[in-house]
């Protein structure tokens, strides 16, 4: 049974439980006494209530004891793997070259590997080449994923809604298994709770943030102030031009990160005037920034705008109404309304 639902499992959900097969086993054993003993309770209800009270009081303890099995397995380390989602095309590719197992079993080895190139090849091709800048829709801070041939960058986890609601899907709808470089610019991240759910390398915090690293070595392999400039080998560069102002510099791609937006400010280094796009967290942000800053776009995280914008002649973009942005070599800004 399993080979015919695995495909449909990556369609819809782009997981595989790990320990699916050795947990099935397990509760089979218990689901079946379970099921039995339910249909003899009821039955025995019907004729004499107190009896089938009786049944249904003993069938109690095996039905917490499946419960019990079935967190702890899902709640161990690696129970589920983010394979990532694959499109309808393969879905049908992949039961078109089943049925015909089922005609040509003289072939299954070459069907077999034919399946699974169909599901494997396209999904690593795409993270081998992707390379892409997505700032999320939240409406607590700024949150964004920088993906570079299979290597990830996430700047921010926002609170613990987010980190589930709209991180975590996305990660396993890409087949995203871990994240290479973490940066956190805010004090309320949920960094702890996403390393126990998919690994982190390295993890980046600014200095109005030193408390946060309260995890353990196993969770997050190293962790380091965010100082003035960082190089990686991946071709990311991060550089802190402003106390108020992180600079990404990846791709020929400059963007700034405002962390204090609401502040005046003046005299800024000509360095900073032309940046491609400028994103700030919330609805107000000072007119001098986008004067000096003079950015190509500008992206407002924010829930909900009360306040008008400055006057500029950026291209504006704002999650609360147009959704995520994405930027990709070719296409540019796009927004994304809809799920990912």
């Amino acid at each position: 049974v399993f080979p015919w639902i695995f495909p449909l499992q990556l369609f819809h959900f782009g997981t595989v439980a790990t320990y699916s097969i050795v947990l099935n086993i397990l509760v089979t054993l218990l689901a079946i006494p379970i099921i039995l003993g339910g249909m003899i309770s009821g039955g025995m209800g019907l004729i004499i209530p107190s009896v089938g009270s009786a049944i249904a009081l003993l069938l109690w303890y095996p039905t917490k004891l499946l419960m019990a099995l079935v967190t702890t397995v899902t709640s161990l380390p690696g129970s589920y793997f983010f394979f990532g989602t694959i499109a309808l095309w393969q879905l049908l590719g992949v039961y078109g070259v089943m049925g015909w197992l089922l005609f040509s079993q003289k072939r299954w080895k070459l069907i077999t590997v034919s399946a699974i190139a169909l599901m494997i090849i396209p999904i690593t091709y795409q993270q081998l080449t992707l390379q892409r800048i997505t700032v999320f829709a939240t409406n607590d801070q700024p949150v964004i994923l920088i993906q570079n041939r299979g290597d990830t960058t996430l700047i921010n986890t926002g609170k613990t809604n987010t980190m589930e609601y709209v991180l975590m899907p996305f990660f396993q709808q890409q087949g995203i298994t871990k994240i290479n470089r973490a940066i956190a610019l805010h004090r309320d991240n949920q960094w702890k709770q996403l390393s126990q759910k998919i690994p982190i390398n390295q993890l980046f915090y600014s200095a109005r943030v030193d408390d946060l690293p309260n995890v353990s070595r196993q969770q997050i392999q190293s962790q380091q102030p965010l100082t003035t400039n960082h190089n990686f080998s991946n071709g990311l560069t991060l550089q802190k031009p402003h106390p108020m102002l992180l600079e990404i510099d990846f791709q020929d791609q400059r963007w700034g990160i405002l962390t204090h937006p609401q502040q005046t400010v003046s005299n800024l280094s000509s360095q900073l005037t032309g940046m491609d796009v400028l994103l700030w967290q919330g609805d107000k942000i000072a007119a001098s920034w986008l004067s000096q800053i003079k950015p190509d776009s500008a992206i407002a995280v924010s829930n909900k705008l009360s306040d008008p914008l400055p006057q500029t002649s950026a291209k504006l973009y704002i999650t609360s109404q147009q959704g995520a942005v994405q930027w990709m070599p070719r296409q540019g800004l796009t927004t994304r309304l809809n799920k990912f």
